[in-house]
């Protein structure tokens, strides 16, 4: 563990900065989360089609939280904002590694609610925005044709 006290006062000072910013992160994509579940819990009827997003948005939030968690607690402990053995236990290298498996499963969870959900969904979107053009198109052509014929 550093010691603040051999360090000088503006190093402290970045010290103390660059163990605090994670918290700072965490404290904002809590807000985000909670932000998106009161709006969620107050009218879920606006968020019908926006599910998907919901979703992708909510997996991405606790893998931030988790993730700034676990490096405010490494980088705290370094800068004596935490016991000391937080840091012993952090930098293990088994335990390294398990911030990015975090990231790489939470981008296969988005990867295949797009594929699986949200690529069928446009898809089906698509064709019948489609088909309901072709259906308008025609009744305006019918009716231009009708419109000449007594005209």
């Amino acid at each position: 563990m550093l010691e603040l006290g051999s360090l000088q006062p503006s190093r402290v000072r970045m010290s103390l900065a660059a163990a605090l910013i994670y918290w700072v992160i965490i404290s904002v994509w809590l807000a985000v989360l909670a932000t998106v579940c009161v709006a969620f819990v107050r009218n879920p009827k606006t968020f019908g089609t926006v599910r998907l997003l919901l979703s992708v948005l909510t997996i991405d939030t606790l893998r931030n939280i988790i993730e700034n968690c676990y490096f405010g607690l490494y980088f705290g402990g370094q800068y004596g904002l935490f016991p000391a053995s937080i840091v012993g236990v952090l930098s293990n290298p088994n335990y390294l590694i398990l911030p990015k498996v975090m990231n790489v499963l939470a981008a296969c969870a988005v990867l295949g609610l797009l594929v699986l959900r949200w690529l069928p969904l446009a898809s089906k979107e698509r064709a019948e925005a489609d088909a309901d053009i072709r259906l308008k198109k025609a009744a305006l052509s019918q009716e231009a044709d009708e419109s000449r014929r007594h005209a």
